[in-house]
């Protein structure tokens, strides 16, 4: 798994271990998608990809709790298209 891929998926699971506050990241979620979007592109990972992610967190901000819960599964779900399948069983849905 890339850095890019593994700083998602530990923030996602932060985001999502804290109720969905939007706090994994001092600032907010938006703040974190300009670095990922670096990352991300420095690591060769499909442009594809990470237009559907950066689509996805456009308006995390904004959304409510159960709408972020829905797009912290559905990013989760997009990164286990994209690692190996032996990293795949390494990704775990969120529980809360």
């Amino acid at each position: 798994m890339s850095i890019a891929h593994n700083t998602l998926y530990k923030i996602l699971q932060a985001e999502a271990a804290g109720g969905y506050t939007d706090k994994a990241v001092i600032g907010g979620l938006h703040k974190f998608v300009p670095l990922w979007e670096k990352q991300a592109r420095a690591a060769g990972i499909n442009d594809d990809y990470v237009a559907s992610v950066l689509h996805e967190m456009q308006h995390y901000a904004a959304m409510s709790p159960s709408e972020r819960k829905s797009t912290v599964n559905k990013l989760i779900a997009m990164l286990t298209t994209q690692v190996s399948p032996d990293q795949r069983e390494k990704i775990k849905p969120t529980k809360a």
